[in-house]
């Protein structure tokens, strides 16, 4: 019912001016890619959010090899 509707209002539009169909269709296919970027970024904030922190790993982590580099490199990190 409502695809039959927006067929008749686009006629009747048509009727009026012809740049309503094209600028109608261009709308829709606004709209369809705003559709299709918002989905992409939903689902690529749900796979960043599978890529969490092992804190248990980073805890075991040996710093000692690290520390003179952080003292090299680092301002502010003296151990």
């Amino acid at each position: 019912m409502a695809v039959a509707m927006a067929a008749m209002a686009t006629i009747a539009l048509n009727q009026v001016s012809v740049w309503f169909a094209p600028a109608l269709f261009l709308i829709s296919i606004g709209g369809l890619l705003t559709v299709v970027a918002v989905r992409m970024r939903t689902e690529r904030i749900l796979r960043e959010g599978e890529r969490l922190v092992n804190y248990p790993k980073l805890a075991a982590t040996d710093t000692d090899t690290l520390l003179p580099w952080l003292k090299d490199n680092l301002r502010g990190h003296d151990g």
